[in-house]
C-alpha cells in the first residue's frame, strides 16, 4: 500500500519517544515481523468467517455477507431474508 498524499494524515498520538517515519534500510526484520503478524491475523479472521458462514444462524450469515463481506447477490439476499422472515422470533416491523 502506498500513500500518495504525504502531507495529510489523521491525528495520531504516539507514545513518548516514538516517531513516524517511512521505510528505511535496516528495517527488514521489523517488516518481516509485522508481515508475519498480519498474516496470522488474516488467517484467523478468515477461519472465523468461514466458521460463521457454515455454523451461524441465518441472521448472522445475512449480516456477515451483506454488511461486512459485501459479497451477497440479490438472489442470495432474498433467500436469506425469506429464511429470516420464517423464524419464530422474527416480528416484521411496521413503518
Amino acid at each position: 500500500m502506498t500513500k500518495t498524499d504525504t502531507t495529510n494524515y489523521s491525528r495520531f498520538e504516539l507514545p513518548s519517544g516514538y516517531t513516524i517515519c517511512g521505510y528505511q534500510a535496516g528495517f527488514e526484520k521489523q517488516w518481516a515481523d509485522l508481515m508475519f503478524a498480519v498474516e496470522h491475523v488474516v488467517m484467523n479472521l478468515s477461519k472465523s468467517i468461514d466458521f460463521l458462514l457454515e455454523n451461524a444462524g441465518v441472521v448472522i450469515k445475512y449480516r456477515l455477507r451483506k454488511e461486512i463481506l459485501h459479497d451477497i447477490t440479490q438472489t442470495e439476499e432474498e433467500n436469506l431474508l425469506e429464511q429470516i422472515y420464517q423464524t419464530l422470533n422474527y416480528n416484521k416491523r411496521s413503518n
